[in-house]
């Protein structure tokens, strides 16, 4: 039921490098990539119209301290997180590119989990309920020198909703985004 594409269970430095993930769909959680009890590197991959029913349009993480690294995700679908849901602690996403993926909570990136860092990454055209590209739900966390543009929030947080401690967003440029109620 999970992960359209790639399912991993308690693989340990696992890579996933240089892949594509086209329109692959889950019932339940990761459209493309499942990683449960797992550790490894996403690294220059493309994810595009990816979609899960339940979270992570095209990734999930579950249980695992994962890499993401210089990979592009387009236009894919989940309730909790378009793009990547992560239900891990110290999971990182590192110089990605997110465009026109569409979430409840969190458009692009839904971070369930604490000490996780999103790091040099360009966000455009995500739209969520919550978060139009980034919900954080956890303490400790971080979003540095990233770029979002033409963010859309329905609801609150137009580019980032953050509902935990200790978290910090620096370094980083909001152009021409929105929230229709606060934030």
């Amino acid at each position: 039921d999970n992960g359209g594409a790639v399912y991993l269970l308690e693989c340990y430095d696992f890579k996933i490098i240089n892949c594509t993930f086209i329109n692959n769909t889950s019932p339940d959680d990761g459209g493309a990539v499942y990683v449960h009890m797992s550790t490894g590197e996403i690294i220059n991959s493309t994810f595009v119209d990816n979609n899960a029913d339940d979270d992570g349009g095209a990734v999930y993480i579950n249980n695992g301290n994962c890499k993401i690294i210089k990979s592009i995700f387009t236009s894919n679908t989940g309730d909790n997180g378009g793009a990547v849901y992560i239900n891990s602690d110290s999971s990182n996403i590192i110089n990605c590119t997110f465009k026109s993926n569409t979430g409840d909570d969190g458009g692009a990136i839904y971070l369930n989990s604490g000490n996780c860092k999103v790091i040099g990454s360009t966000f455009t055209s995500d739209v969520g309920n919550y978060g139009g590209s980034i919900y954080l739900n956890g303490n400790n966390n971080a979003v540095d020198n990233c770029y979002f543009k033409l963010i859309k929030s329905k609801d609150d947080g137009g580019a980032i909703f953050i509902d935990g401690e200790n978290c910090a967003v620096t370094g980083s440029t909001f152009n021409s985004c929105y929230a229709g109620d606060d934030g």
